[in-house]
């Protein structure tokens, strides 16, 4: 049911009706099946993950922090953990990211930053527990939160981050697609960061040679397609937008320049 609603999702409009019936019928059985007290942790974390996917982020972060940690496991290495463990730490990076959802959800910029100072007080905690150091969610997580709060510049900053942070993604894209999309996400968000950087800066010159760098990061992903076809949306709809005109005719200009192969 989650891959139909994926596949009703990228034809848009036209099937809106099919999407939305599917939902609701998805929901009532979602519903039905949290009514279980005793329900295991790997049915928990496949239950808040499809509430996820529905997007009720606040009925996914609060059924996956019902998934606790064993007891004894706080020091156990990653590729050692054991299945409760490993529901643990998924179920934990999850529910990061649904906080995360319902944050930027929030309509209102107070509620918005409420909802953010929440989810970086979680992931700070989270943040402190060996395994997570090397969680490649978490990490995407961390470093998306500095980019939310307009932290682009520095050596701290989102710029640095996200580019490190593909770097060290780079050498396992082939091993899966979660990977794949991870290393793709990043460069996007590289970009997108990149180019309001660029709106930040006083000089036009030092504005432009900005602005050009961010559409230089989004023709190299043009010319693999933007790499999965959910970030050649986000891409797409960037470039479309008018207040980012400046971005577009840079991209349009560098496209053009660039010898077909």
């Amino acid at each position: 049911i989650r891959q139909q609603l994926d596949e009703y999702q990228k034809q848009g409009d036209a099937a809106k009706p099919q999407y939305e019936a599917t939902r609701n019928s998805f929901k009532q059985f979602l519903d039905q099946m949290e009514k279980d007290a005793k329900l295991p942790p790997k049915q928990r974390v496949w239950l808040g993950s499809s509430y996820a996917s529905i997007g009720d982020h606040a009925k996914a972060a609060q059924i996956l922090g019902g998934v606790k940690e064993p007891t004894g496991t706080e020091n156990s290495k990653g590729a050692e953990a054991d299945e409760p463990t490993m529901l643990y730490r998924q179920a934990s990076a999850l529910r990061i990211n649904a906080l995360k959802q319902m944050a930027m959800a929030e309509v209102d910029a107070n509620d918005r930053d409420k909802g953010l100072a929440i989810v970086e007080r979680e992931l700070l905690k989270l943040m402190q527990q060996p395994w997570a150091k090397r969680n490649p969610t978490l990490l995407r997580d961390e470093i998306y939160l500095l980019q939310l709060r307009g932290k682009y510049s520095g050596k701290t900053g989102a710029i640095t981050r996200w580019d490190q942070f593909r770097g060290a993604i780079s050498p396992m894209m082939a091993k899966s697609d979660a990977m794949k999309e991870l290393y793709w996400e990043a460069s996007y968000n590289l970009a997108y960061c990149v180019y309001m950087e660029a709106l930040l800066l006083r000089t036009p010159e030092a504005k432009q040679k900005s602005i050009d760098r961010a559409a230089s990061l989004i023709e190299e992903a043009r010319r693999s397609q933007y790499g999965t076809s959910t970030q050649a949306v986000r891409y797409r709809e960037l470039l479309a937008n008018p207040k980012y005109a400046d971005l577009k005719t840079a991209c349009d200009r560098l496209s053009q320049s660039t010898p077909k192969k």
